[in-house]
């Protein structure tokens, strides 16, 4: 489900996908894929990682914006994340502020497997 209110722009989201579809492994088909680097706030290098991702019906297309990536970014290149991905918030763990999103698969089939510190979403 789309739980995390720590994710910008989920509200907007929430409000304009069908109950039933809300869940991160509806989305599962990778439309685009932008990997690229950007500087935060203390003038550091963050790696960010832009989806592009549908339902299988491609009904709803929504845009995933993920800065300060780092970890296994796997999936088929045919298939997308397959079985679908989860989005944990680990913001309340006590995890460093690098690691607040961990971004995963719940099947043993694909391999997605990193965090990142902020997601920015929104339909398109």
């Amino acid at each position: 489900m789309f739980t995390s209110d720590r994710i910008i722009g989920i509200d907007k989201l929430r409000s304009s996908i069908p109950a039933e579809l809300q869940s991160w492994s509806v989305f599962c088909n990778i439309i685009e894929l932008h990997y690229y680097g950007d500087i935060n706030e203390f003038g550091q290098d963050v790696k960010c990682l832009k989806l592009v991702l549908s339902d299988a019906e491609s009904r709803f297309r929504i845009e995933l914006d993920l800065n300060n990536v780092h970890g296994e970014v796997r999936f088929d290149t045919c298939n997308g994340f397959c079985s679908g991905f989860q989005i944990d918030d680990l913001s309340d763990s006590g995890c460093e502020k690098a690691n607040t999103f961990h971004l995963h698969s719940y099947e043993m089939d694909i391999e997605p497997d990193f965090y990142c510190e902020s997601i920015k979403v929104s339909m398109l």
